[in-house]
């Protein structure tokens, strides 16, 4: 069957991954720019995420990370200039990573 589910699709884009191998972990206290999230996803999986954060903690945290997929294809694609630019500034302060709370990638 060709149908690909949405967890399957998110199983496939390995986010962590992409983190880790710039040098960006989980951890409570360690933060990060948002520009540095934004390239650390973008130079492992070709194309320019959204991120969302939130305040926990009097910290911002990534809490969301949107990525854009063909419908036809089911392959990440570039989102478009409008979106990209509407979301730009959800999340524009220093923010950390939150631990999995598995305890692991």
């Amino acid at each position: 069957s060709s149908r690909v589910s949405a967890i399957g699709l998110y199983k496939s884009f390995n986010l962590y991954s992409a983190l880790k191998s710039a040098g960006i972990t989980a951890s409570s206290t360690t933060t990060y720019t948002p520009t540095a999230v934004r390239s650390a996803i973008a130079n492992k999986l070709g194309v320019q995420p959204i991120i969302r954060c939130s305040l926990s903690n009097t910290k911002y945290a990534i809490s969301e990370v949107w990525l854009c997929v063909s419908k036809s294809t089911l392959k990440l694609t570039q989102c478009s200039t409008t979106l990209l630019n509407l979301h730009a500034a959800d999340c524009n302060a220093n923010l950390y990573i939150p631990p999995y709370p598995g305890g692991t990638y």
